[in-house]
């Protein structure tokens, strides 16, 4: 995810509104879990840490909090090219996806997952 910097915008304005997302982080006046579900709220949160205060971990983390984390692993199997693990010209797949939920667990540096 590294190497896909556009798919922090997919998730904030193409995922967020279409999927369930539950993200969790502190308050840093109480250091209590606040949970944010609200796409509005989210997409609030995640403006506020464009200033510089968003590390490479969350910036990763949002980048691979959409349907990626399906798709992905199908293509490595199925497409055509060296290192792929089942590959045919005749085998097609896809995934579609009809209800996703994403749980970002931001609270901890270095112990933030998707």
């Amino acid at each position: 995810y590294r190497s896909r910097p556009e798919l922090k915008e997919f998730t904030l304005k193409s995922e967020l509104p279409r999927m369930d997302y539950e993200v969790l982080i502190l308050d840093e006046q109480t250091n209590e879990t606040l949970k944010l579900t609200d796409t509005d709220e989210i997409r609030s949160y995640f403006a506020t840490l464009e200033g510089g205060s968003m590390d490479e971990e969350v910036e990763l983390l949002i980048r691979a909090s959409n349907q990626s984390l399906l798709a992905d692993p199908l293509s490595m199997l199925t497409g055509e090219g060296e290192g792929k693990l089942v590959h045919s010209g005749s085998f097609h797949s896809t995934v579609i996806a009809t209800e996703c939920s994403f749980k970002l667990d931001l609270r901890h540096e270095g112990q933030r997952r998707v």
